[in-house]
């Protein structure tokens, strides 16, 4: 089975174009999969543009719209795991996508059965995973703009979730999970609102709300430096810090290079005196079963760097 689309008569991008044909394929697969009484075992999708791979194996909110809404369709569909890369001289949809008369596609043992290799074990398949240039993937400016990604990541403070009014950080994370599942739920019609139990997800959002609520009231003109492609003066500059794909400012440091995971190698920054941080070190010190001050440090900045850290878990200990 195949299926090809007529490019839109409105100017549309080749990477865009790439990737609604993507878009297609994801479709098509899901259809055939449904319609096959038979048990799938894997599924491997295909495509020549590295740009469009690219965004798909990408968290889609990196980008902006467009490419941001199918991105979030094909990932539905499709596990982005399932996409390799075909070259461009032996993909069968180019006979389609640039035209092809009936007598040649009748003749081709391309389109009939697919590249040579597609028969072979794995090991002979092109690389699944390719060296793609950074600047190939945003070159047709469908990177967010980050300052747009922090806005609309942060939420105005609402005094009903006053933190210094919770024991501990999980009840705190918990009830604006809850919070936000609420207001998500009333946009819903009532078959597809959420009523189990929270999701990892859900939770994470919840804290990563209240990390950059602290952040953005104690290093407003730090952040705005940021934004602007500056290292901000002050205590931060030691830092060299830069925004994450949350919207959360994280140390860059001497470590980047380092083999790590990313978290340990780019902890992120939060301020002292505020009751979400007091909060957080209670709950290290806990998690830690109590231990001394340098301990709870040790245990706080393998995600964490707070300022005057020390002084601040002496307090809690």
């Amino acid at each position: 089975m195949s299926k090809s689309r007529v490019a839109p008569v409105k100017r549309v991008t080749i990477p865009r174009l790439e990737l609604l044909e993507a878009l297609v394929s994801a479709r098509l697969v899901t259809y055939v999969g449904k319609e096959l009484s038979l048990k799938i075992d894997e599924i491997v999708c295909w495509s020549d543009s590295e740009v469009a791979l690219s965004w798909i194996k990408s968290p889609a909110v990196k980008w902006k719209s467009f490419v941001r809404n199918r991105v979030e369709s094909i990932q539905q569909l499709t596990e982005a795991s399932a996409w390799r890369y075909c070259p461009t001289g032996e993909n069968p949809a180019d006979m389609l996508s640039r035209g092809c008369n009936l007598k040649r596609l009748e003749e081709s043992q391309l389109w009939w059965e697919g590249p040579p290799w597609l028969s072979l074990p794995v090991k002979n398949w092109p690389k699944k995973f390719m060296r793609v240039d950074q600047s190939k993937i945003t070159s047709s400016a469908e990177a967010r703009n980050k300052i747009t990604t922090l806005a609309v990541s942060v939420i105005e403070k609402n005094d009903l979730l006053d933190p210094s009014r919770f024991s501990n950080l999980e009840k705190l994370v918990r009830v604006t999970a809850f919070w936000f599942r609420f207001f998500k739920n009333l946009q819903l019609p009532r078959h597809e609102r959420k009523f189990a139990e929270l999701t990892v997800e859900e939770l994470d959002k919840a804290e990563n709300f209240w990390l950059l609520t602290v952040q953005r009231e104690a290093f407003e003109k730090e952040l705005a430096a940021v934004q602007s492609g500056r290292n901000p003066e002050g205590k931060l500059a030691r830092f060299n810090p830069y925004l994450d794909e949350n919207g959360l400012l994280r140390v860059r440091g001497r470590l980047q290079n380092a083999d790590m995971d990313a978290e340990r190698k780019h902890l992120i920054l939060l301020p002292s005196t505020y009751p979400v941080v007091m909060l957080l070190i209670k709950r290290v010190h806990e998690r830690s079963l109590h231990a001394d001050t340098e301990q709870t440090l040790t245990d706080l900045r393998q995600r964490f760097w707070v300022l005057k850290g020390r002084t601040l878990a002496k307090r809690i200990v």
